[in-house]
């Protein structure tokens, strides 16, 4: 015997039962979209970017660690930044390092504003270079400029605080110079560089006191007008030309 055939009345609560079912998938798979977005937005991120500088930064030589705070959107902080290395760079630090940006500039690598607190760099001089004094090329004064153009033209375009910066540099473990806090600081689409310079220590152990400078980036210049590093050292009005095409 044969079965009864389905007829369209039949049929119908069947596609019903699989147009519901299709629904709900789709809006479960979109949950978990949006979830995921979500969580690698803020959470994925901060718990993921530590991990990956875990696998990448000895590779490049250093060992370090470090925290973020906030999220892609919104924008992120990093904290408790410590990098070493057994290279000219041995030690960095960082208190709180806070960017200003948008996202369509972010995948441009431009940033609106940068904020620093607390950085400290360690520097070991003198260590042997491997590049034997012949093989290196002699300074290319043209690409130089170059580089230093299109530096401005980034830097120029960012808002920039950075306050209690410190350095110190030693050669076959003894002094040569230490700066003690410092801070820089730039208007966006200003050419000018605001300096309050530490408290410079030189090789003797002698202190020199905190004073200010500033300095005014031009296109085709470089202009400091007044800069006293040491006492009884200093420079005024000193310009260098960074022309278009050639060297400074």
């Amino acid at each position: 015997m044969k079965p009864p055939e389905e007829t369209n009345e039949d049929a119908k609560p069947r596609l019903k039962r699989r147009r519901k079912w299709k629904r709900w998938t789709a809006l479960a798979l979109f949950a978990v979209l949006v979830g995921g977005l979500f969580w690698l937005n803020g959470p994925g991120l901060r718990w993921l970017a530590p991990k990956a500088a875990d696998h990448f930064l000895p590779k490049a030589g250093f060992r370090g660690s470090f925290a973020l705070e906030g999220s892609l959107t919104g924008g992120l902080t990093v904290k408790d930044l410590k990098l070493e290395s057994d290279k000219a760079l041995a030690l960095l630090t960082v208190g709180r390092l806070t960017l200003d940006y948008r996202l369509s500039g972010l995948a441009k690598g431009e940033l609106d504003g940068i904020v620093i607190n607390g950085l400290h760099a360690d520097l070991r001089l003198g260590l042997e270079d491997d590049t034997p004094e012949e093989e290196k090329d002699p300074l290319d004064l043209e690409k130089l400029v170059e580089t230093l153009r299109l530096v401005r033209s980034k830097v120029m375009l960012v808002d920039a605080d950075l306050s209690d910066i410190s350095l110190k540099a030693t050669k076959d473990g003894k002094l040569v110079i230490a700066l003690a806090r410092t801070s820089i600081r730039h208007k966006a689409g200003e050419p000018n560089l605001d300096l309050d310079i530490g408290v410079i220590t030189d090789a003797t152990g002698r202190e020199w006191p905190a004073r200010e400078s500033s300095i005014v980036w031009n296109e085709n210049d470089l202009k400091i007008d007044r800069l006293d590093p040491l006492p009884g050292v200093g420079v005024r009005n000193l310009v260098v030309k960074l022309p278009e095409s050639g060297g400074p």
